[in-house]
C-alpha cells in the first residue's frame, strides 16, 4: 500500500490504483471540542473519510495511568463520506495536559495517525496531538504585535542617521515618541506593542539594567511610562515589557553593593569565579554579570515577593500586560546545578498571581523541546517551528517546499496546536536581518513570507519598519535601523498597502486566533494551506516562483463538501481565475504578488 499526506489529509491507495480514501481531521471545531471542569475531561473528535472505503476500523489511542489505551470510534455511515466519532469522558484527571493519536485499521494492515501524517509503524508520544487543559483561550491569540527597538522609533529630541553597531550610540527614540504614534498604530491595525528593555543602562539596547525599577530617563522616566501605559490602555493597546533575568548591569547598585561590597541581601546574587573578572559573565561578556538564582533571596527580588520587579510592574500603577523572557532556555542554569524549571516556574506562577491574564513569552531561538512540557510559559518566539524553516524556504532555498512543510507539521506537533496559537511569529526581530534585506528586495517573496506569517497558526509579530520593507543594503546587520517617517518610494508605500491588507483580514476573521491548519497543496514552488474553524474558512496560495505565470490544480472535495463550494477571492489587483470541477480547484493567471487568498466569508 502506498500513501501521500500533507499534515491532516491523507490518500491511501490500493495497488491498482483503483481506490481512493481521504482522510481529514483538524484540532478545532467542529472535528475536536474539549472541555475541562473540576478535573472531568471531555472529548468529542470526528475523523472524516470521504472516496472508496478502504478503512475498516479506527481507534484512539492514549495513555491514562501509565497503560496505552485504545477507545473505538463509532462509524456513521454517508453516500460518500464516513464520519467516525468519539467522546471521551475521563472523570479525577488531574493533569495538565492530554495527548493521543489514532490507530487506523485497513484492509491491508495497520497504520497510525498523529500530527504529521500517517506512519506504518507506532510512533512515539511526542508527536501526538496536544491539549493543555489548563491553559484556556488567551486575548494573546487575537494581537498583532508591533515590536519596538525604543532608541530606533520615534522621539522628542530623534535622530535619524545611519545606525552604527557601537551599542553606545544613542539615536534618541523614547516613550514619548511611541506614544505620539499611537493613532498611526492603530490605523496600521495594531493591538498590542512589545518593546525591547526600557530601564535604566548605559546602552541602546538596554539589556545591561542597571535598575529594574526605574525607567531609562533618556526614554522619559518612570512618568513618561505613566504617560504611555495610560495613552495605551485608552486606546485598547496592550504591552509587552522585556524582562531580562539572566544577567544585570556591571555599573548597577546591585552588584556594587553585592560582589564589590559584599552587602546584604545581595552578596551572593552573582556566581563567583576564577576567571580574570572574578564573577561569571553572561555570554563571557564583562559587562553583564550573571545573576545567580540558587539564591533564595534573588529569587525574592525578581519574582517572588509582592514587592519584587515581576509583580510591581504587572501592578498598579503602571500594569503591563506581559513579559518577554530574553533568552529563558539560559536562566538558572549553572555548570553544576539545572535549576532552569524551577525559576521559570516561580516567575510564571508570580506573574500569574499577580495578574490572571498577563502574557509570559519565554525568548527561545532552540529546540522548543527543551523547553517541554511548556508549562511555564504562555508562548514562545517561534524560531524553529516557523522563522528557521520559513528563511530556508523563502530565501535561501535550502529547503523544498515539502520539506518546508513537514518541518512546519514537525514543530505544530511538538508544541501542540493550542500552545502554537500563543507563540509569537515573525519575519524579523532585533537580532537578525530584515527579512526584506536578506530577500534583496525581491517584492514577491516578501509578499509571500508576509502571508505566511499572517495566516499561519500564531501571533503574527511586525518588527517596526517592516510594513514599509525597512532595510539597509550598506550595512552587514540593519536590524537596528532608525525608523523612517517620510518620504516612501512607491515600493515601500506599495508594501504598507498590502500589509494593511493582510492585518485587517486578520483582524477581521477572529476564528484564525484558535482554527488548526490543513496543507492542501504544494509543489515545487506554490503552497496551499486552509485554515479553519466550525463553518469558516480560509485558503491561502503562495507561490514563489520566478514567473507570474500559474496553473494549478488541487483538490477541493474536503473543502467542497463541508464548507460548500461558493467563495470570496481576494487577488491583490492580480489577473487570476479560479474554479471548481468535480471538486478540483484550477487557479490560471498572473500572480505577480505571489499570494491569493480565497474564503466561504467575505475578505
Amino acid at each position: 500500500m502506498d500513501f501521500y499526506c500533507t499534515n491532516s489529509i491523507s490518500f491511501f491507495e490500493n495497488d491498482s490504483n483503483s481506490e481512493t480514501e481521504k482522510l481529514f481531521f483538524l484540532q478545532s471545531p467542529p472535528f475536536f471540542r474539549a472541555s475541562y471542569n473540576d478535573g472531568n475531561l471531555t472529548i468529542k473528535l470526528t475523523l472524516v473519510t470521504l472516496g472508496n472505503f478502504l478503512i475498516e476500523r479506527i481507534n484512539l489511542l492514549y495513555v491514562y495511568l501509565g497503560d496505552e489505551t485504545r477507545k473505538e470510534l463509532s462509524l456513521i455511515q454517508g453516500s460518500d463520506v464516513k464520519k467516525w466519532v468519539i467522546t471521551l469522558n475521563i472523570p479525577n484527571y488531574y493533569h495538565n495536559n492530554f495527548s493521543f493519536r489514532f490507530s487506523i485499521s485497513t484492509k491491508k494492515g495497520e497504520l497510525f495517525f498523529d500530527p504529521n501524517g500517517l506512519h506504518k509503524y507506532s510512533v512515539d508520544n511526542l508527536s501526538n496531538f496536544k491539549v493543555y487543559l489548563n491553559q484556556d483561550w488567551h486575548w494573546i491569540q487575537e494581537s498583532i504585535i508591533y515590536h519596538i527597538f525604543v532608541d530606533r522609533f520615534y522621539g522628542r529630541e530623534f535622530n535619524v542617521k545611519s545606525a552604527s553597531d557601537d551599542q553606545f550610540d544613542f539615536m534618541m527614540g523614547d516613550l514619548y515618541g511611541i506614544q505620539d504614534k499611537i493613532r498611526y498604530l492603530i490605523d496600521l491595525g495594531i493591538n498590542t506593542l512589545c518593546l525591547t528593555p526600557v530601564f535604566s543602562s548605559t546602552t541602546n539596547h538596554r539589556y545591561d539594567v542597571e535598575n529594574y525599577f526605574e525607567i531609562d530617563e533618556k526614554l522619559g522616566g518612570n512618568l513618561a511610562f505613566y504617560q504611555f501605559m495610560d495613552e495605551c490602555k485608552n486606546n485598547g493597546i496592550r504591552v509587552i515589557l522585556d524582562g531580562v533575568f539572566n544577567h544585570i548591569s556591571r555599573n548597577s547598585k546591585l552588584f556594587l553593593d553585592g560582589f564589590i561590597n559584599g552587602k546584604e541581601p545581595c552578596a551572593n546574587y552573582f556566581c563567583t569565579t576564577d576567571n580574570l573578572h572574578g564573577y561569571e559573565c553572561f555570554w563571557g561578556v564583562a559587562l553583564l554579570p550573571k545573576l545567580n538564582y540558587r539564591s533564595s533571596e534573588l529569587r525574592n527580588y525578581i519574582f517572588s515577593n509582592d514587592n519584587s520587579v515581576v509583580k510591581s510592574w504587572l501592578g498598579p500603577p503602571f500594569d503591563v500586560d506581559g513579559i518577554r523572557i530574553d533568552a529563558c532556555t539560559m536562566v538558572g542554569r549553572y555548570a553544576d546545578v539545572d535549576l532552569q524549571k524551577e525559576i521559570l516556574s516561580g516567575i510564571y506562577f508570580s506573574a500569574k498571581s499577580k495578574k490572571r491574564d498577563c502574557y509570559i513569552l519565554g525568548e527561545n531561538p532552540f529546540d522548543p523541546t527543551d523547553l517541554t512540557p511548556f508549562e511555564h510559559y504562555d508562548g514562545i518566539t517561534n524560531y524553529s517551528g516557523f522563522y528557521t524553516p520559513l528563511l530556508k524556504w523563502v530565501c535561501t532555498g535550502e529547503l523544498e517546499t515539502f520539506e518546508f512543510v513537514m518541518h512546519l507539521n514537525r514543530f505544530k506537533a511538538l508544541l501542540g496546536l493550542g500552545f502554537l496559537l500563543r507563540s509569537q511569529n515573525f519575519i524579523g526581530n532585533h537580532d537578525k536581518k530584515r527579512f526584506f534585506s536578506i530577500l534583496n528586495k525581491n517584492r514577491k517573496l516578501y509578499h509571500v513570507s508576509l502571508a505566511i506569517l499572517f495566516f499561519y497558526p500564531g501571533v503574527p509579530t511586525l518588527y517596526y519598519g517592516e510594513e514599509y520593507g525597512l532595510m539597509d543594503s550598506s550595512v552587514e546587520n540593519d536590524s537596528r535601523m532608525c525608523m523612517k517617517w517620510f518620504d516612501f518610494t512607491d515600493c515601500e508605500l506599495e508594501i504598507n498597502e498590502f500589509i494593511r491588507r493582510l492585518i485587517y483580514i486578520r483582524n477581521s476573521h477572529k476564528f484564525l486566533s484558535c482554527g488548526d491548519v490543513i496543507f492542501n497543496y504544494y509543489d515545487k514552488d506554490t503552497l496551499i494551506f486552509t485554515r479553519a474553524y466550525n463553518d469558516q474558512y480560509i485558503c491561502a496560495l503562495v507561490s514563489k516562483s520566478s514567473s507570474p505565470e500559474l496553473n494549478t490544480r488541487f483538490d477541493f472535495s474536503f473543502i467542497a463538501k463541508f464548507y460548500g463550494s461558493d467563495f470570496f477571492t481576494e487577488k491583490f489587483g492580480q489577473l487570476v481565475d479560479i474554479c471548481i470541477e468535480n471538486e478540483i480547484c484550477i487557479v490560471h493567471g498572473h500572480l505577480e504578488k505571489g499570494v491569493l487568498l480565497f474564503s466561504n466569508h467575505p475578505l
